[in-house]
C-alpha cells in the first residue's frame, strides 16, 4: 500500500539531497514530460491546418506551453536522476506545476476574454472595408 503522508510534509519537497528516484518513478516522469512534448508537436500540425488567426495564435500559445514545460520538467529529471544537489530538490516540480497552471489561466483568460474581442473587431473592419472600398 502506498503511503501519502510524506506529500504533505515539507522535508519531503524541500530536502536538497532527496533520496534518488526509482526505476518506475523516473520513467514516469520521463515518459509524462516526454509526452508533453509529442503533444506539442501534433497541436503545431494541427495548428497547421486552421484558417481562423485567433484559434492558430492559442495553438501556438498552447505548443509554446507544452514544449516549454517539457522541455524543464525533462531537465529537472535529469537532474533528479543524476542527483544534482541544488536542482534534485523536489520543490522544482512543484513550481514547475505552479507555473504550468498559472500559464494554463492565461490561455483560458485568451480564450474567453480576448478571442470574442478579436473576432468582433475583425467582422467590424470587414464591415468597414466593404464600404471603404473605392
Amino acid at each position: 500500500m502506498l503511503d501519502f503522508r510524506p506529500l504533505f510534509t515539507p522535508p519531503f519537497w524541500f530536502d536538497l539531497r532527496p533520496i534518488p528516484p526509482s526505476n518506475t518513478v523516473f520513467l514516469a516522469l520521463a515518459s509524462f514530460f516526454i509526452a508533453l512534448i509529442v503533444t506539442a508537436m501534433g497541436v503545431r500540425m494541427w495548428r497547421q491546418r486552421m484558417r481562423e488567426k485567433c484559434m492558430r495564435v492559442l495553438l501556438r500559445r498552447i505548443a509554446s506551453m507544452l514544449v516549454t514545460i517539457g522541455l524543464i520538467g525533462l531537465l529537472f529529471v535529469f537532474f533528479h536522476y543524476e542527483q544534482v544537489s541544488l536542482f534534485s530538490a523536489r520543490f522544482w516540480f512543484l513550481l514547475l506545476a505552479l507555473w504550468a497552471m498559472l500559464w494554463i489561466v492565461s490561455l483560458v483568460r485568451f480564450a474567453r476574454e480576448d478571442i470574442p474581442r478579436i473576432r468582433k473587431q475583425q467582422v467590424a473592419a470587414k464591415l468597414q472595408a466593404k464600404y471603404m472600398k473605392p
